[in-house]
């Protein structure tokens, strides 16, 4: 009888393990974008707080890899996500949703201009402050795009497009910088 009620606690433990793996990127530790996307609408339907939802991508990334290469890359990745999960709420959304690019979604944040723009400042602190020993003269940085829940969007999507927006006019004005969507002039 024992033996079963251990078969059952090893079957469930290896059952976490497995939805665990996938719901997260295998290199980061974050969310991948399916489980991002999911915890960041479960987020809005279930709290209704005003949120802020940051998209940030590591400029001239592509550049760093074909210079050093992939394994210097995920370096560097490694370190800044790991850094970045210090650094935010348990109950914060960090989501990786492409090569370079990350998402971030707080909630309960309200309208605290002062606190996104601290947030979005840790951000490019973190990545600025990651030295590759392999790369040691490469200076690394992020752009942001930062859209607001309710004000901008009401759901995923939505707040991802209104903050790539964002990103893009960032990356379009010399990059290294962070810009809320409602103030871009769209």
């Amino acid at each position: 009888f024992v033996g079963n009620l251990t078969d059952v606690d090893k079957e469930k433990k290896e059952k976490n393990r497995l939805i665990a793996q996938a719901e997260t990127d295998q290199l980061t530790g974050f969310l991948n974008k399916l489980s991002t996307t999911l915890k960041v609408n479960e987020l809005i339907k279930e709290e209704e707080e005003d949120g802020a939802f940051f998209i940030f991508d590591i400029d001239d990334f592509k550049k760093l890899n074909d210079t050093y290469g992939h394994r210097v890359g995920d370096i560097f990745l490694k370190e800044f996500t790991s850094k970045l999960s210090l650094s935010f709420r348990s109950t914060d959304v960090l989501g990786r949703v492409g090569g370079e690019e990350f998402v971030l979604y707080l909630s309960g944040v309200g309208d605290n201009r002062h606190y996104l723009e601290e947030k979005a400042t840790q951000i490019q602190a973190i990545c600025n402050s990651i030295c590759l020993e392999a790369a040691p003269e490469e200076e690394v940085s992020c752009s942001i795009g930062i859209a607001r829940f309710p004000d901008d969007a009401k759901n995923y999507t939505g707040l991802y497009e209104k903050a790539d927006k964002a990103l893009y006019y960032v990356k379009n004005h010399g990059k290294k910088n962070f810009a809320f969507f409602n103030e871009i002039g769209e």
